[in-house]
């Protein structure tokens, strides 16, 4: 059993979050809070212009496009009538699953309802002298640190790469990855982090890559296989975006067992639901599905481009399904598209962007061109 002093460790967290998530926090200037400033979602923005959810079209949300699979919906539904029991605790038959996928011991994998609950908890574990966060990144990352009360220091990957090397030789510092990097789309090579976990390794480091978007690019190589020769390097992965279980929070860590036995103390924290477990075992099977994503998406992400480009809008070559748009009438666009019911992503949070760039995922053909059609009319 747990006991009091872990359970504390937990509320903490929650009580943090909810107070980090009523203001912005910026270390290297102030912020004005203005209209845009306002940290809306589907719910929020439907019950303000007084629209159903089903009308709001979230390009914030860089989900796939295809939406859940038949194969997923069919399975959920067979399981609705299990709900009554509690979930298995060890995922038994999604980790069976999954280590077969990818090739590895089952005992490297925990699962997790999100990557920064696992985040925490492995802070909390590690307990590091400090984090180095590559720019530009999620802002959660860094409310982690504060929770945890370690310092923070920060890295523009696409300008300083060869930074991340020195920033590795800091002792016990945690160095935080998210490739493909959101909300970039920027795809660093494999040979560039295992040369990073290696110098971590060395340095007495420990390297955190988030592939939360990795299935979205087809021939990328994950790092996966070098966590079993490798205790400093751990690699998070998610089903919420290319397979749409975001609803069923399901997410793992590949970790080394050295490393896992640490994390023993956290386990009855680390389980995720039982239709969620059911889900992600079909979606490691569906190939169909994924094929038929790609091809999708080469087409939609096509006619985004060629849009984009035509509206003299800046983007960033992306290798995903998002893209990070740069305009001086960012603010601008926000607002008007979010009073037709369009919700895109802002950037204030996010060191090194701010207020001149938005968030935009790749939806069906429909829904991009309803937001072409958008941006066509408020650009002029």
């Amino acid at each position: 059993m747990l006991g009091l002093k872990n359970y504390e460790f937990i509320l903490s967290y929650k009580l943090a979050i909810l107070r980090l998530s009523t203001k912005i926090i910026r270390k290297d200037y102030t912020v004005k809070i203005p209209a845009i400033d306002k940290k809306y979602n589907i719910y929020r923005l439907a019950e303000e212009l007084k629209f159903p959810e089903r009308r709001i079209i979230d390009f914030s949300n860089p989900s796939n496009p295809l939406g859940i699979s038949r194969k997923i919906k069919a399975e959920l539904r067979k399981n609705l009538k299990y709900l009554h029991n509690y979930p298995d605790p060890d995922a038994s038959r999604l980790r069976k699953r999954l280590s077969q996928y990818l090739g590895i011991n089952p005992e490297m994998l925990i699962f997790n309802n999100s990557s920064f609950e696992f985040i925490y908890f492995l802070f909390l574990t590690l307990k590091p002298s400090q984090s180095i966060i590559t720019l530009p990144n999620h802002p959660e990352y860094e409310n982690i640190s504060r929770i945890c009360a370690i310092p923070s220091s920060f890295i523009e990957i696409n300008k300083n790469i060869d930074l991340l090397y020195n920033h590795s030789i800091v002792k016990s510092s945690i160095i935080i990855i998210s490739n493909p990097n959101y909300p970039s789309g920027l795809l660093l090579n494999k040979d560039i982090i295992i040369k990073l976990a290696d110098t971590a390794r060395e340095n007495n480091c420990f390297l955190i890559i988030d592939e939360a978007f990795m299935d979205f690019c087809q021939n990328a190589e994950s790092v996966i296989s070098y966590v079993k020769n490798n205790k400093n390097l751990c690699v998070l992965r998610t089903f919420s975006y290319f397979y749409c279980l975001a609803g069923l929070r399901a997410g793992y860590a590949v970790i080394h067992p050295e490393v896992m036995d640490k994390l023993k103390l956290f386990r009855n924290f680390l389980i995720i639901n039982h239709l969620a477990q059911r889900a992600a075992v079909i979606a490691i099977k569906d190939k169909i599905y994924k094929k038929e994503s790609y091809l999708f998406l080469e087409k939609e992400k096509i006619f985004f481009e060629k849009a984009f480009t035509k509206l003299g809008l800046d983007f960033l070559p992306s290798n995903t399904n998002y893209y990070l748009i740069k305009s001086n009438n960012a603010e601008e666009i926000y607002i008007k598209l979010m009073n037709n019911g369009i919700l895109t992503g802002t950037c204030l949070e996010y060191k090194s962007l701010g207020n001149n760039f938005l968030r935009i995922a790749v939806k069906s053909h429909r829904e991009n061109s309803m937001l072409i059609k958008e941006l066509q009319r408020i650009l002029g």
